[in-house]
Order: structure tokens, then C-alpha cells, then sequence
């Protein structure tokens, strides 16, 4: 048969990227939260090519938690910047998805390239 498009089975993220299924599986597994198939509440940084997504709870006390922490990071500058953050213990993300392309990367982060007959979705 032929090979899923990651796209379909992972939504439609920009670039064909996995920040968006693998936050709304560990919110689901880690937290017992599901956040369906409502788009995410991303936050711009400087420019929009660095976002991120942040899952908060209540505490005990009913105040909000948060407890995960997503980036998205494209183009070499904010890539440089998340890693520098990273090197000084500044970087509070759980997970971040790089792409050095601007925008992502038109066939997805290092994709393997599938040859032969793809399917048009």
C-alpha cells in the first residue's frame, strides 16, 4: 500500500511538523486532558516564526498551573536564540520543534523523500 501522509495522520501542522500531535498526546497521557480538534492558542514570540503553546491545569487550590511548555522555532536566528537560552539554563520548553528554513521546510523537517506514486490530499 502506499505510505500515509504524516499529514494525515498527524493534522495538519504547518511544514508537516509534530509539535502540534505530540502536545496534544502528552496533555492527553501526562494530564488527562483532551484537547480535541480545536486549533491550539499559540503565542507569538518576536516574529512568527518562533511560537509557542503552553497546557495549564488547576492546583490544588484551583489556580491555573501550567505545566507543559511547546516552542516552534524556524529559521536559523530563532534557532539561535532558543539554543543560546538553552545554554544558559534560560529555556523552559518541554519540547521544541526546529526547522532552519523561514516558515518550515517545504517538504517537513527532514523528511525522507518517497519516491514513486504520492497521493494528492
Amino acid at each position: 500500500g502506499r505510505p500515509a501522509s504524516s499529514a494525515a495522520v498527524h493534522g495538519h501542522a504547518q511544514s508537516d511538523g509534530y509539535l502540534e500531535f505530540v502536545f496534544r498526546h502528552a496533555a492527553r497521557e501526562l494530564f488527562e486532558v483532551e484537547l480535541g480538534d480545536a486549533p491550539l492558542d499559540y503565542r507569538q514570540g518576536r516574529n512568527a516564526d518562533l511560537v509557542e503553546v503552553v497546557l495549564t491545569v488547576p492546583d490544588g487550590g484551583g489556580e491555573p498551573r501550567e505545566v507543559l511548555r511547546f516552542a516552534r522555532a524556524y529559521g536559523l536566528r530563532n534557532i539561535q536564540g532558543v539554543v543560546n537560552r538553552m545554554k544558559q539554563g534560560r529555556c523552559g520548553y518541554h519540547f521544541v520543534e526546529m526547522m532552519a528554513c523561514p516558515g518550515g521546510c517545504t517538504n517537513g523537517g527532514g523528511q525522507v523523500r518517497v519516491e514513486g506514486e504520492m497521493l494528492a490530499q
